[in-house]
């Protein structure tokens, strides 16, 4: 099973890793697209080294990113995560078997 999460908003945070947990312990693929304030989950070891460890690709909206200007060193997660648009999140909906949104 592959699972799609979109995080729209930081304050799921906690609700998004431990759904990353879970589907990782049950052995799903995950994949994360992160938007509007979900972008601000890549200042957050929390998140970026439970998706390092399970093997999450993430995919960040770049228009977030320049508008909201918030995220801390964004260069470092170039090699991690692709830095797109919503045609990343088209292709997150076409691979997944099921799509959450937080």
């Amino acid at each position: 099973m592959h699972i799609g999460i979109v995080i729209t908003d930081d304050r799921y945070m906690n609700n998004a890793i431990n759904l990353l947990r879970t589907a990782s312990l049950k052995g799903f693929e995950t994949e994360c697209f992160l938007t509007d304030r979900g972008i601000l989950l890549l200042n957050s070891a929390n998140f970026t080294d439970l998706t390092d460890q399970i093997g999450c690709k993430v995919s960040v909206c770049e228009y977030s990113i320049d508008r909201l200007g918030e995220t801390k060193n964004i260069e470092k997660f170039k090699d991690k995560t692709v830095i797109g648009g919503q045609y990343q999140d088209a292709e997150l909906v076409n691979r997944s078997d099921k799509i959450i949104v937080f």
